[in-house]
């Protein structure tokens, strides 16, 4: 069996990633130096793509259930506003900033990622020390294995 891919920090993203990765039967480490889930709000919003690759994981309705649809926004400076945006533009099921909490939408894929048989591990930190050395070479599934990869060093690479 592969070592697990340790995926640092159980936000959105870490989340997202250990959700996708789990599926495809990778085996996953999720780590987070908190001491538990977040309770409040980085983040203002979710944005239409994102809302439709969470629709894929039948995860959309439970979020814009509890979110509100935000079809404009305006950006001020100076005491005016120098932008006004219309998300009704964005060509998608989604044509709105969906404002809710980022605390709600970890919760959310948390609960995706406990159904992959995932959990993220509280207080435990990714800590290096030393020049930390990377492999090149990637092992990629025989699907991808047609794909040509390279690697520079700072001095050589290109352009």
């Amino acid at each position: 069996m592969m070592n697990p891919v340790l995926i640092v920090g159980a936000g959105p993203t870490g989340l997202t990633a250990a959700l996708e990765l789990s599926r495809m039967g990778v085996a996953v480490r999720l780590i987070d130096k908190r001491e538990a889930p977040a309770t409040t709000s980085r983040a203002i919003g979710v944005q239409a793509r994102a809302l439709e690759l969470f629709e894929q994981r039948g995860l959309a309705d439970e979020m814009v259930r509890l979110g509100n649809r935000g079809r404009f926004g305006s950006i001020y400076g100076g005491g005016k506003r120098v932008f006004r945006l219309d998300f009704g533009h964005v060509e998608s099921r989604y044509p709105f900033m969906l404002l809710i909490s980022q605390a709600e939408t970890e919760r959310i894929l948390r609960e995706a990622v406990a159904r992959q048989g995932v959990t993220p591990e509280w207080n435990t930190e990714m800590v290096a020390s030393g020049r930390m050395r990377f492999r090149t070479t990637p092992r990629l599934p025989r699907l991808y294995s047609n794909l040509r990869t390279a690697a520079y060093s700072e001095s050589q690479r290109p352009g």
